[in-house]
């Protein structure tokens, strides 16, 4: 799909964010300029900037790193995003892959040392995600929280 086939939208009706967001997921986001720059400014795009959050915007970027194959960029924009926001489970067992990958077991060990704690914390069990990376990473227990 490309973004601005269907952007800006034709009512005044505001656009959901999981909407936005699957629509950016879907394109390229260098259409995302093309799309601003052919227009003028309106309400749409307000609503649309607005409604895109801080969170979004950084999972969507990291996402675009990745299939660009910059895996260090990914990285440094998913720890932004769970810097935001500690309390996301995926968002470490993505980091742990993401270092995995790479072959940084040793980061990827600790990221999930850091979930586990979170986890912990909250009086939550770790999901199949979060065990599944731990495996993936070597991980056999459950290490204690930094």
């Amino acid at each position: 799909m490309r973004l601005g086939a269907a952007w800006p939208p034709d009512d005044d009706a505001a656009v959901p964010v999981s909407s936005l967001a699957r629509s950016l997921r879907a394109a390229n986001l260098s259409d995302l300029a093309s799309v601003f720059a052919a227009t003028e400014p309106a309400e749409w795009a307000d609503r649309f900037l607005d409604a895109l959050s801080l969170l979004e915007l950084l999972d969507l970027l990291a996402l675009r790193a990745q299939a660009a194959g910059e895996v260090d960029e990914a990285a440094r924009l998913v720890q932004r995003a769970i810097d935001a926001e500690p309390y996301d489970e995926e968002r470490y067992v993505r980091l742990a892959g993401l270092f995995t990958s790479q072959g940084r077991v040793g980061s990827a060990r600790a990221v999930l040392r850091r979930a586990r704690a979170m986890l912990d914390d909250l009086g939550l069990p770790a999901s199949g995600g979060v065990r599944a990376a731990e495996r993936a990473a070597g991980e056999s227990e459950p290490g204690p929280g930094p």
